[in-house]
């Protein structure tokens, strides 16, 4: 049975392998400074000078661990496909693969966590001179407005769908809402001012969702996420 650990590294040997793959990036959970937990997912950031062999042949995938599942997703990063692959492994070990072409090391969004495994030219530095400017520069109104009110939008949702007892819909609304709290900025304190809403972020992955001060019928005041 395949390990996290020998995944993990597996990854790496095969990231070192591949002439196309110029660097690969952990985000999320298993890139901050506390350990995360056994379950927690691997998200990969490979950065490659053309991901096509990857995408058109998935059979690399079996040369990391034995599968038991994948899919193919993609999302957008200004207006540039980013394909995905979503791999759950034996043992239960789960890896998600974004592929990026060199040109988004400047577009992606590196307010979160990071950690650079491997890096063949040179990035991880201009990696770490974009995060430190993203962190200087707050949201402005506009945004943090826009947030507040998406966030409480998706957490009267899950509110509803407990009271229901649809546990299903519970953990993708939730994190929808959290997801874009965490993503704006990462562990820090977000406050809305004329919102009542005061988001007090630790930066972990904290199964406490904090809804105890939504209610369907009152005014939410504030919220741990």
């Amino acid at each position: 049975m395949s390990t996290a650990n020998e995944i993990f590294a597996n990854t790496i040997a095969w990231g070192e392998e591949e002439e196309l793959v110029r660097a690969l990036v952990l985000v999320g959970s298993r890139a901050e400074r506390e350990p995360a937990d056994e379950l927690a997912d691997f998200d990969v950031a490979v950065f490659a000078r053309t991901y096509e062999p990857y995408v058109q042949d998935d059979r690399w995938l079996s040369s990391i661990g034995h599968v038991w599942v994948y899919i193919p997703e993609q999302y957008d990063v200004e207006d540039e496909i980013v394909p995905t692959r979503l791999v759950v492994y034996e043992g239960g070990v789960k890896v998600d693969f974004a592929f990026h072409t060199m040109g988004l090391v400047t577009k992606v969004d590196w307010e979160g966590a990071y950690r650079v495994i491997l890096d063949k030219d040179g990035i991880a530095a201009v990696i770490a001179s974009l995060a430190h400017d993203a962190q200087r520069h707050p949201p402005v109104e506009q945004d943090l407005s826009a947030l507040v009110r998406e966030f409480w939008f998706e957490a009267y949702h899950v509110a509803k769908y407990l009271k229901r007892g649809e546990l299903w819909l519970v953990s993708p609304t939730f994190q929808t809402g959290r997801g874009r709290v965490m993503g704006s900025r990462r562990g820090g304190c977000i406050a809305g001012q004329d919102t009542g809403l005061v988001l007090a972020g630790r930066g972990s992955e904290s199964p406490e969702i904090g809804l105890c001060a939504v209610s369907l019928c009152g005014q939410p005041e504030t919220a741990t996420y």
